[in-house]
């Protein structure tokens, strides 16, 4: 999306790609704290709801190169919320697993996640492809987000 509907360049994309892994650990630390008060449920919700936000953001507000620098300005909360999820979804499975199965069920939940990751990118190239809209094929991965 940065490199085709932005024509962001690939040093840009790099920044990106930095400022967004540099970003996750404050947001492992938000998760963290909001985890303690809220409970494990209550903050993947709303890790949910901040990665509809982001890509909802990205699709109706980035979609020329003349938005370059807003891009990178989303490295931020993209950060923030890989920071957010990755911890939110294995703190909230862990907590569904009853003593004595773990190894089995994470490897049921391993074998999930590693079966279904080609989805999405097939979802957003078909969408992509049939429309020549990368802006609704970047929105239509919300469902995936709206589903969990």
């Amino acid at each position: 999306y940065l490199t085709q509907q932005l024509a962001v360049p690939n040093a840009q994309v790099a920044l990106f790609a930095g400022a967004s892994t540099l970003a996750g650990l404050p947001g492992a630390l938000l998760f963290r704290a909001a985890s303690r008060r809220l409970g494990l449920r209550a903050t993947l919700l709303v890790g949910l709801v901040w990665w509809i936000g982001i890509i909802s953001c990205f699709a109706i507000f980035l979609s020329s190169p003349a938005q370059q620098t807003a891009a990178l300005v989303f490295s931020i909360p993209v950060g923030l919320g890989l920071g957010w999820i990755g911890p939110a979804i294995t703190s909230f499975i862990t907590a569904l697993m009853p003593p004595g199965r773990e190894a089995e069920l994470w490897g049921f939940t391993t074998f999930a996640q590693v079966s279904l990751t080609w989805l999405a990118p097939i979802v957003f190239t078909v969408i992509n492809e049939a429309t020549e809209n990368m802006r609704l094929a970047l929105a239509s991965l919300n469902m995936y987000f709206i589903i969990a």
